[in-house]
Parts: structure tokens; C-alpha cells; sequence
């Protein structure tokens, strides 16, 4: 008799659990799934072809000198500095298969606008400005449509969010 009446409570547990499980699932797939894609990488050299974020040539920018400022909804410039992230200060530095560097920013995510922009203090004397357009669906989705730097676009949603600048 107590062997049975296990069973039947093994029965009744697991019953509960495959109800559980079948009400939480979804035929909408999209609607667990999670998309955030806010970050652009973008390539930068001089008019004579030198790579400005390959740390081996002579003029390029010291990743210990740049920093990335938010702006929020007042114009107040907000620093990057999130020291629990693997990526603190905003950004990172890393080699493209092209044999280019890139620089991979993290772009505003601070407000809510649809338009949101992020500068780039390369150093004490040279900053620049990124603008996205960003498309947002509930809480599962958002993404970057359109980059501006320093005014002119240079990403209108189609491929990956890179670009190169040459200054």
C-alpha cells in the first residue's frame, strides 16, 4: 500500500510539472528570445593609410586616454565608467580578420529616445560624435538602425555596425 501511494504522488508531482511546463512554453518564438545590439565598431586611419588604433604604429590613440560620454536627457555629458563590466570604460580595441584594428563601442543606452548620442574623447584636444537611431520592441529588442558620426551618416541598417573613418 505505501509503494502505491508514492506512486500515485510521483504521478500527481510530475503531472503538475508537465502542466507547468507547457503553459510557460510559446508558440511566439520571439517572444522569449532577447536582441541587444547597441554597440558599433569602427576603424579609423589618417590620410596616409596609418592605422590609429594599431597600438604599433607611431600616431595612434592610447586606449588609456580615450573615453566615452553618454548624453542624457539635460545635454550633460555622463563618463562611461562602469567598473563591474568586462568592458569598464565603454569600448575595446581589437584586430579585424582585414588585419585593421577596430574600435567596438558601447553605445548610450541611458535614455529612451529613439536617437541617442554617445562622444568619443580620444584624448585631452580631439573628441567626436556618434548618433543612433535605435529600434526598440518591448523589452526583447533593440537595436541600432542608423549612425551618424560627426553629422554624416555612415550605417543606414544594413550589415554589421561598422564603418571606417579616416581623419
Amino acid at each position: 500500500y505505501n509503494i502505491n501511494l508514492k506512486s500515485k504522488k510521483m504521478k500527481y508531482i510530475s503531472t503538475i510539472f508537465v502542466f507547468i511546463f507547457i503553459v510557460s512554453c510559446s508558440s511566439d518564438e520571439t517572444k522569449n528570445a532577447v536582441l541587444i545590439a547597441t554597440s558599433i565598431d569602427v576603424s579609423i586611419t589618417n590620410e596616409a593609410g596609418q592605422d590609429l588604433l594599431n597600438s604599433q604604429n607611431e600616431n595612434s590613440y592610447n586606449p588609456q586616454d580615450i573615453k566615452i560620454y553618454y548624453i542624457d536627457n539635460f545635454n550633460a555629458e555622463i563618463l562611461f565608467d562602469r567598473p563591474l563590466w568586462d568592458y569598464s570604460k565603454g569600448f575595446f580595441i581589437y584586430e579585424r580578420p582585414n588585419d585593421k584594428f577596430a574600435i567596438r563601442i558601447f553605445t548610450n543606452d541611458i535614455i529612451e529616445s529613439e536617437i541617442r548620442t554617445t562622444l568619443i574623447k580620444w584624448n585631452n584636444t580631439e573628441t567626436d560624435t556618434i548618433k543612433c537611431e535605435i529600434e526598440r520592441e518591448g523589452n526583447y529588442y533593440t537595436a541600432v538602425t542608423k549612425v551618424w558620426y560627426n553629422g554624416i551618416l555612415k550605417y543606414d541598417g544594413d550589415g554589421e555596425t561598422y564603418f571606417e573613418i579616416v581623419k
